[in-house]
């Protein structure tokens, strides 16, 4: 047990490091600089506290938040992070449905809740309420087929960066974290495939690496003949698709679409409605378990009621199949 020397009325005082960040804490005062790292205070919190208490499917959906809670505060001491980190961190999460963000804010709060308890900090910094949370996110409505040609009609007119990010989202259905981890060695010319085997995620707007959103994320995915034909004409062949060295940086990869939404009509339509419109499509042309492995969801339901859309014209052509049904 370390020990500091405080000074009570002039006279140096010893006092161990826990009986002082409790007795500063409950004072309200400062907690001094050797208050533990977000990253080893959740984890020992998560196994000794939370994980026994949990089934096998939650402790994943709990390490899948940690893929994103981690890389933003990991290097952070507990006495550093404040609410305006916890805005920063939700902002990145605009186009994740609420109850994703919900989830992440009440496990944050639960960590923080026990660092209050343990004498490290003395407030929650997730209990503000000036904290914005993203609105509700109405069904995401993948593009049109006519929209999507008039996209690729246009392609002539973006530079080769936009022109291959663009690509990626149209041909591959992957999350934006996933294409934006690609590197050339995942692109397998030889027998057309695409190895997904890690994701981007943006912590302080610096990227990190992380594992995919599950383990049905690391997956193939065909390398479709527009984007092989494409791909091909690249001479400089290593490192990041996007971002060559190293990978792009969130406010990168938004300056990038945002370059491309000026040139293109994209009718509204973000990474994610992308990669709806890349699964409804796919939808009617594979069966339900191909598609959810080339969506690298963890069950078909997921994949099928929440990615794949009814398609309007697929129902009116269905006329002409059922003609004669029972005959």
């Amino acid at each position: 047990m370390s020990v500091n020397t405080i000074i009570v009325n002039g006279i140096p005082v010893n006092i161990e490091s826990d009986v002082l960040i409790r007795l500063l804490a409950s004072a309200g005062g400062t907690v001094p600089s050797n208050a533990p790292l977000m990253k080893d205070y959740a984890m020992t919190w998560f196994e000794h506290y939370k994980k026994p208490t949990l089934k096998t499917k939650t402790i994943i959906c709990y390490r899948t938040m940690f893929n994103h809670i981690l890389p933003f505060f990991g290097e952070m001491q507990l006495t550093e992070i404040t609410t305006s980190d916890i805005q920063s961190f939700f902002d990145q999460f605009r186009d994740a449905s609420r109850s994703t963000v919900k989830h992440m804010k009440d496990v944050l709060h639960q960590i923080f809740d026990s660092a209050i308890e343990d004498g490290y900090i003395t407030k929650n910094p997730t209990d503000s309420k000036r904290l914005v949370m993203p609105s509700k996110v109405t069904e995401r409505q993948p593009l049109k087929p006519e929209q999507v040609r008039h996209i690729l009609q246009e392609m002539p007119r973006l530079d080769l960066q936009e022109r291959l990010l663009l690509m990626l989202l149209l041909y591959t259905g992957e999350r934006k974290g996933e294409v934006r981890g690609l590197r050339w060695e995942d692109i397998d010319f030889e027998n057309n495939l695409i190895h997904v085997r890690r994701a981007i995620s943006s912590a302080q707007n610096q990227p990190t690496v992380v594992s995919t959103k599950s383990k049905a994320g690391i997956r193939d995915i065909p390398l479709l003949p527009e984007l092989r034909q494409f791909l091909q004409q690249f001479k400089q062949r290593e490192g990041y698709l996007l971002g060559r060295q190293r990978p792009l940086t969130e406010a990168q990869y938004r300056r990038l679409f945002d370059r491309i939404g000026l040139k293109v009509n994209l009718y509204g339509a973000t990474s994610h409605v992308f990669r709806h419109t890349f699964l409804t499509m796919a939808a009617s042309s594979l069966d339900p378990k191909t598609l959810q492995a080339i969506a690298g969801h963890a069950s078909c339901d997921i994949t099928m009621n929440r990615y794949v859309h009814k398609r309007d014209d697929k129902v009116k052509e269905s006329r002409q199949k059922l003609a004669g049904l029972f005959d």
